[in-house]
């Protein structure tokens, strides 16, 4: 198999939002199936990689590998890519909070100096380098392990894995013409070849480490390096070999553990090594700094198989995904004691099969776990992805605790196949801001990855969902039908929600088309005398006590839910989406819909509809300002009043229009009035 296509097959894995309005109105029983769940968390595209540059070189593309990302003393964020650069065999990039990349080193294949096709990613040394490996390149052609500086050009080259070659090596004797043979040892630390992991890191800058292949074959191999990283200081702890054990000679340098193929490792908080392996149904492993290793688990089809990766979190326990396997076949997150036994795997629990009742949320996480605590939960939570699933197909962000299961299993977000990424095989990783950053492999504005930004901070929220049908396009005061390329306003809407379903007539729907779309509604309420002049007092619908506005120059705006005063409601995020009993509709990627149909309640005071005269009778008026959300910027505001004068009711005063100046400030400030945090 040629080094291309076994990468490929390495790096391609093993595989088998929106807001809620109050909807109010006249309400009609219907036995309307209720939707699958909503997405509830809030994501950013910072970066769409695979643009030209100016100078005509490629980016950083197709993160088709599990490689970290680490995050720099500057509150950069580093890693590498197995494909892209000028020579197309991968980077070492820096990226900005703010999506601005540099590429710090362009591999080159067939360069004896250099390696090529870095699957690791990168991991932060205590003195300032960050190290990984590539799967390619170096002495031999079979990958090296590598450290680089911030401000250097070129990564210095640790050690270059041979695959067993023994080019350039003498036989360890006496022999002044070395007529020897090798030794165990030596066959031992030229075994080891095409990494795709990065090292761990221990003190005294110890490195620890794990190939995919030994000697050509898929065996791999447990190392140990240290300084001064020379040829000397590399050493093979032992060989996923088990073949091995008839080789008198190598007999003590194989793994005493069953599994082959590793392909993750950390080091715990009791000074031993953890990992997984692939080959078969895969394995955990637990390991000894000086190579004793010992199998903790087995997986079988039915908890799951080919686990990708490892993580220890507060409590102690160890959890991963496997990127197949579980009571769906695509995948289970798990959680392990670091005293499992082996064959019964003493603590080891299924978590989820990401299915919540019949609704498979997504398949195939091999991106890996990250422990995350917002302010506000009771525990921490682990974020991931998942490579495919959702409704999209293109894979899905998730939270689940530490104690969690399918039930407590949260979907923070759907990618699709262009606006926000699809297919990601990266772990997420908290950086700057407490946003947590990840990478996809595919999708975007030029389908070759995006760099996004999720806020762990944003609960999720319980979303009520909608079934929206009907309805006419809107039209302006002048009779005009509104056309913009972002938003579209929908009259004569009927819509269907709740346990039992309710269903509610002549609502107007605000639909955004865009990349992670969110619409932040707020409200005012007038009653207009007669004779034209704005009346005070306060109205009373089902959502709670209204103000009413009688000076436009100091408009009483609210988020539709002024209770939200109420201790209970203090605190919460996403006004867009948590807000009272919402109703929110998204049948594709890239589209939310808020759907309206405001009441008014009859007060003390003579309703409008009981005069005959509709010239001599008062309009009751909520006027809305939708502000449009496009990939965490504002980016259009909708005004829209609904009115009620001789009895007859219509929405007028409907248009679209470019946000104010500082939209995000203005939208924050009358959150808080209603008790909302403000958006992240």
């Amino acid at each position: 198999m040629s080094r291309m296509r076994r990468l490929a097959r390495h790096l391609l894995v093993f595989l088998a939002s929106g807001l809620g309005g109050m909807a109010f109105g006249r309400p009609l029983q219907t036995p309307v199936q209720p939707p699958p769940v909503t997405p509830t968390g809030r994501v950013c595209i910072v970066k769409h990689f695979g643009a030209g540059t100016p100078e005509g070189a490629v980016e950083p593309i197709w993160f088709s590998n599990t490689g970290a990302i680490a995050v720099g003393a500057d509150s950069n964020l580093y890693s590498t890519s197995p494909q892209g650069g000028n020579r197309l065999v991968g980077t070492i990039f820096r990226i900005s909070p703010m999506g601005e990349v540099k590429v710090l080193h362009d591999f080159v294949q067939f360069d004896p100096k250099d390696g090529s096709g870095p699957a690791s990613g990168l991991v932060k040394g205590a003195d300032g380098y960050f190290y990984g490996t590539t799967y390619g390149g170096g002495h031999f052609g079979t990958g090296t392990l590598f450290r680089i500086r911030p401000d250097q050009t070129s990564p210095e080259i640790l050690w270059h894995f041979r695959n067993g070659s023994v080019t350039g090596l003498w036989p360890d004797c006496a022999d002044p013409y070395h007529r020897c043979p090798y030794t165990g040892r030596q066959r031992a630390d030229i075994a080891a070849a095409y990494p795709i992991t990065p090292p761990v890191l221990a003190p005294g800058g110890v490195l620890y480490g794990v190939t995919s292949y030994s000697n050509n074959q898929g065996f791999g191999v447990l190392y140990r390096d240290a300084p001064p990283y020379d040829s000397t200081s590399f050493h093979a702890l032992c060989i996923f070999d088990q073949r091995l054990l008839a080789d008198t000679a190598m007999k003590r340098f194989v793994c005493k553990a069953k599994g082959f193929f590793p392909n993750a490792l950390l080091l715990g908080r009791d000074g031993s090594l953890y990992g997984t392996t692939l080959g078969g149904n895969g394995t955990v492993f637990r390991a000894t700094t000086g190579g004793d290793v010992t199998t903790i688990h087995e997986f079988d089809l039915t908890h799951g198989f080919k686990p990708y990766n490892l993580m220890q979190a507060s409590n102690g326990r160890l959890y991963g995904t496997t990127s197949n396997g579980g009571d769906t076949g695509g995948g289970v997150a798990y959680g392990l004691d670091t005293s499992g036994d082996g064959l019964l795997g003493r603590g080891f629990n299924v978590m989820t099969s990401f299915r919540v009742g019949s609704w498979l949320q997504g398949m195939n996480p091999v991106g890996g776990l990250v422990e995350v605590k917002p302010p506000g939960s009771s525990e921490p939570l682990l974020f991931g992805t998942t490579k495919f699933g959702g409704k999209n197909g293109r894979g899905i962000l998730f939270s689940i605790p530490l104690g969690g299961d399918s039930l407590s299993l949260r979907l923070l977000h759907e990618f699709d196949l262009y606006g926000t990424g699809r297919t990601s095989v990266t772990a997420p990783v908290l950086g700057p801001g407490g946003l947590l950053y990840g990478l996809t492999y595919q999708g975007g504005t030029y389908d070759k990855g995006v760099f996004y930004t999720l806020n762990p901070e944003v609960p999720a929220a319980t979303v009520h969902d909608s079934w929206l049908s009907g309805g006419v396009a809107a039209k302006n005061d002048a009779g005009v039908q509104l056309s913009d390329s972002i938003v579209q306003v929908m009259t004569g809407v009927t819509g269907s929600q709740g346990t039992p379903q309710t269903t509610y007539t002549d609502g107007i729907t605000v639909r955004a088309r865009c990349p992670t779309p969110h619409i932040v509604q707020f409200i005012y309420r007038e009653r207009l005398a007669s004779w034209n002049v704005l009346l005070p007092g306060t109205m009373s619908p089902t959502s709670g006590s209204y103000q009413l506005t009688t000076d436009l120059g100091n408009i009483h705006w609210h988020t539709d839910v002024p209770q939200a005063k109420d201790p209970a409601f203090l605190g919460h995020y996403n006004a867009y989406l948590d807000q009272a009993l919402g109703a929110v509709h998204q049948s594709g990627p890239s589209m939310a819909t808020i759907f309206d149909v405001p009441n008014f309640p009859e007060p003390a005071y003579p309703p409008a509809g009981q005069l005959a005269d509709p010239s001599l009778s008062e309009t009751w008026r909520i006027t809305a300002r939708d502000f449009v959300v496009c990939n965490c910027r504002v980016t259009r505001e909708v005004w829209w009043s609904r009115e009620e004068r001789g009895g007859k009711l219509r929405y007028a005063h409907i248009k679209i229009v470019s946000p104010m100046k500082d939209a995000l400030d203005w939208i924050n400030a009358n959150l808080q009035v209603d008790g909302y945090a403000p958006i992240p």
